[in-house]
């Protein structure tokens, strides 16, 4: 018994305080979560990097697009400013025979690398940047809704009658 214990800690000893601990932890593989808007407004800082994003993805000809919000995918064109172009074809066979089209019109977390290029990404360089290099695609729930902001400011500024 005495002698396991002694491997035990050698073991921690050398490789740290990670050797013991079980799950949950971050792992030094875990990419970091970002905001698809923080992408996008500091591209340089992340290109070429791995990440985890998530967003509202949509899948069609000529279009695999990562939208913050449902709401987003509204009126995209002429040029797209505010989502990434999903460039699921030169990932992992599974990212690509997974029946992609089934996570269509869903929230959706992806774990890949963000690259962007001067000219544009994706189909007619339209997008902004880009996720490559998917190594995960699953889909999320959905945002609990929230009430509409004109709703909220109409409400506010009903006048209460004083109490006298």
């Amino acid at each position: 018994m005495l002698r396991h214990v002694g491997v035990f800690w050698c073991v921690c000893a050398i490789f740290g305080p990670g050797a013991w601990s079980i799950g949950g932890a971050e792992t030094p593989n875990t990419p970091p979560r970002v905001a698809l808007e923080r992408l996008l407004a500091d591209r340089e800082r992340w290109k070429s990097n791995r990440v985890e994003v998530s967003g509202y993805y949509v899948y069609g000809m000529e279009l695999s697009g990562l939208f913050s919000s449902a709401a987003d995918v509204r009126n995209i064109y002429p040029r797209i400013t505010n989502a990434l172009w999903i460039n699921y074809w030169d990932s992992l066979p599974t990212a690509r025979t997974n029946n992609i089209e089934l996570l269509d019109n869903q929230y959706v977390r992806i774990v890949g690398t963000f690259d962007f290029r001067r000219l544009g990404c994706g189909h007619c360089n339209q997008w902004p940047a880009m996720i490559t290099h998917i190594e995960s695609i699953e889909r999320i729930p959905d945002p609990p809704k929230t009430a509409p902001r004109e709703a909220a400011s109409r409400d506010s500024r009903i006048k209460k009658p004083l109490d006298q």
